[in-house]
């Protein structure tokens, strides 16, 4: 009798853990319980290996975690009809179907759920893991590019933010400047919940006329440069501009276009100037988001370049390194701190050269400015003996402050200098790792960063504002970006605030013949899609690593598909 009872029990729970609920019922149920569930896939590998499930109660995301049932997203795709069985689990707060035992395709090609009209702040708990579509929101950085992380957006009074994963369609592409409707799945991160938009059909512009395409710059001389962009209908090309940020000017051109030029002149050499663009279509005016655009300098351009260790010339087209043994890099940063006149601006990571604090100490008691940043965390043990008599800030409790750069004398156009490359100051940086340093004479550059130190320093003045420093994500994207170095268009960008990887993989999209790349470790999936796809595309690539088994290494991918 005992034993009959007993069982019948076990077959109750049997019945009960693997029966087909509703998946409003099984988010509601304990963690580690095991749930089958059925409905439609709302997403594809845009998002990952993540496939969001939605039956007419509630969404639920099922992820192949360790012990999953083979197949699993690969046969699953957007459209799908699947029945899901597997544990529930909770990532980072959000409730998922985490491993999952099985799973059954029951057909394809379905319509998608319709999603539910929300506001903002009801992108929620109780929306979580549902297409849901806000209307009439705007991007708190409209104007600007994707890239991998979070977007804000706010309308009615309510704000919610976006998250662009890594391989995502969307990077690479324009924010819109513009009011939008936006559909996607609910989800959330770390208690922040936010919408997960598949590509850009999901990204619905609501207005009749707006910019359709960030602001470029180019044409750029010492006296002024050409501002472009684009409408979706014809308007008016307008533009706003100043040495501050209110730009005190503005041109107007008129006319009647989608193709908007306008060219400034008459502006000073190696001077940043803010400007908006606007245009208007007889009815509305709209503006651009603002940017940063430096004019040329009056500088020589001269752009060295050294290494620490032997190169083969018989490789070179004509061009050589200015040296190629760690006493010649070492010679030539000391000789360039002993010719400034006025002021030496240092940001290196870390320091262990003596014989460099004392070129520095020299050039601060000569009566020059020295300002120095260094990583919080490392030794520096070049900054403790001898002990420097100027500041030193030490920053970035949340990261690694990596720069590896000078800049000297920056508000002289022609003693104007920027150091900067892979070598730290240290002597296995210097004498044994395989490390390079540029050197480029341009006011231009060294005032962009001038900016970029002074927001680590915290202030524009000989002393540090230590209530004002920024470090990491603190810091602002507030450099132009693009240079003419006596002919030489040179971009130049900060992470990791400046879009660091988009303007790489556009410099990547731009090789025609060939490719080569040096890298310590390469891990960022973005870098190694475009690679691959100029490889594909019939550019010679080459590649040289040092780390090959960093976690998340590019290394195989790259090898395994013929680079």
């Amino acid at each position: 009798m005992n034993k009959l009872f007993f069982l019948a029990l076990a077959l109750f729970f049997s019945i009960s853990v693997f029966a087909q609920i509703d998946i409003s019922e099984a988010r509601g149920m304990s963690e580690g319980t095991t749930v089958t569930v059925e409905g439609i896939v709302t997403n594809g590998s845009s998002l990952g290996i993540i496939r969001y499930i939605q039956d007419e109660t509630g969404g639920i995301p099922a992820y192949p975690g360790s012990g999953s049932a083979a197949g699993f997203p690969d046969n699953v795709t957007i459209g799908d009809h699947v029945t899901v069985t597997g544990e529930l689990k909770y990532y980072n707060g959000l409730l998922e179907i985490d491993p999952i035992d099985s799973y059954t395709v029951n057909s394809s090609g379905n319509p998608l759920p319709d999603p539910q009209v929300v506001t903002p702040a009801e992108i929620n708990e109780e929306t979580e893991g549902s297409l849901v579509k806000v209307q009439g929101v705007t991007f708190a950085d409209g104007g600007g590019v994707f890239s991998v992380g979070t977007y804000d957006f706010s309308g009615g009074g309510e704000s919610s933010q976006i998250y662009v994963r890594s391989n995502h369609p969307l990077i690479g592409t324009p924010i819109p400047l513009a009011t939008v409707n936006l559909t996607g799945i609910a989800s959330e991160f770390s208690g922040q919940y936010q919408m997960l938009l598949r590509d850009g059909n999901d990204i619905e512009v609501a207005d009749d006329f707006f910019i359709t395409s960030p602001i470029v710059e180019s044409d750029l001389t010492t006296g002024g440069f050409t501002i472009s962009w684009e409408t979706n209908n014809n308007g008016t090309s307008g533009l706003k501009y100043g040495t501050t940020p209110d730009m005190e000017n503005e041109v107007d051109m008129g006319g009647s276009t989608t193709d908007h030029s306008v060219t400034l002149s008459g502006l000073d050499a190696a001077e940043f100037y803010y400007v908006q663009a606007f245009s208007n279509n007889g009815n509305t005016t709209i503006y651009s988001t603002e940017k940063l655009v430096s004019t040329a300098s009056n500088s020589s351009g001269d752009i060295l370049v050294y290494f620490n260790h032997d190169v083969d010339g018989t490789f070179s087209n004509g061009h050589h390194p200015y040296g190629t043994t760690p006493a010649e890099l070492d010679a030539a940063i000391i000789t360039r701190i002993n010719q400034a006149t006025t002021s030496i601006d240092v940001s290196v990571y870390n320091n262990n050269r003596p014989s460099l604090t004392q070129a520095l100490i020299d050039a601060y008691n000569n009566g020059i400015q020295v300002r120095y940043v260094s990583d919080s965390e490392t030794a520096n043990l070049g900054l403790q003996n001898p002990t420097p008599p100027f500041q030193v800030v030490k920053g970035n409790t949340e990261g690694l402050m990596h720069n590896k750069f000078f800049v000297i004398d920056a508000d002289d156009a022609d003693r104007a200098w920027v150091i900067m490359g892979s070598t730290n100051m240290t002597p296995n940086n210097l004498a044994d790792d395989f490390n390079n340093m540029v050197f480029i004479q341009d006011q231009a550059l060294a005032k962009a960063y001038t900016v970029e130190f002074e927001e680590m320093w915290g202030s524009d003045g000989p002393s540090p504002g230590i209530f004002n420093v920024k470090f990491g994500a603190d810091k602002s994207n507030n450099t132009p970006h693009l240079f003419n170095i006596n002919g030489v268009m040179v971009e130049s960008y900060f992470s990791p605030t400046d879009n660091t990887t988009v303007g790489i993989v556009n410099a990547i999209n731009t090789s025609d013949d060939d490719l080569q790349f040096a890298l310590l470790t390469f891990t960022n999936n973005e870098l190694g899609n475009a690679v691959l796809t100029a490889h594909n595309d019939g550019v010679d690539v080459r590649g040289i690593f040092d780390n090959t088994s960093d976690q998340g290494t590019e290394f195989d991918y790259l090898l395994t598909n013929g680079v």
